[in-house]
């Protein structure tokens, strides 16, 4: 269900210039149509569908659109990763080892092959 964007603290205009900015991808052809849901406390604020599920069939995008999702590892376990920071689960300064331990003596390639690979420990990390 939805409801007014000011019930759960988003703005109206402001989310309606999500719609702005992507109606401008379409009407230049670089998306074919886009599908934006926001939800905020488990209420859906804002759902706009805009475009063409194809272009060349003319398909309208509804909000029940079914789309295919191609190369979605990286943004969607960023999104993951980013959830569990808000909790506090981890910090971002923290070695990646921490959490997967065969990570910790992992080396940079310098040559060799699969079998035989020649490394080297990584350079120290610059900066903070």
């Amino acid at each position: 269900m939805l409801v007014k964007p000011e019930e759960v603290g988003l703005s109206s205009s402001r989310l309606a210039r999500i719609g702005e900015h992507w109606q401008r991808y379409i009407d230049a052809g670089k998306l074919a149509g886009t599908l934006t849901l926001v939800a905020r406390r488990g209420k859906v604020a804002y759902c706009e569908a805009l475009g063409h599920l194809e272009i060349e069939r003319r398909r309208p995008v509804t909000p029940d659109a079914v789309w295919r999702i191609y190369s979605m590892t990286k943004p969607i376990t960023s999104v993951g990763l980013m959830m569990l920071y808000e909790q506090g689960r981890f910090q971002l300064e923290e070695p990646v080892h921490r959490f997967i331990p065969s990570w910790k003596n992992l080396g940079v390639f310098v040559s060799g092959n699969r079998s035989a690979p020649r490394r080297r420990p990584p350079p120290p990390r610059r900066g903070g």
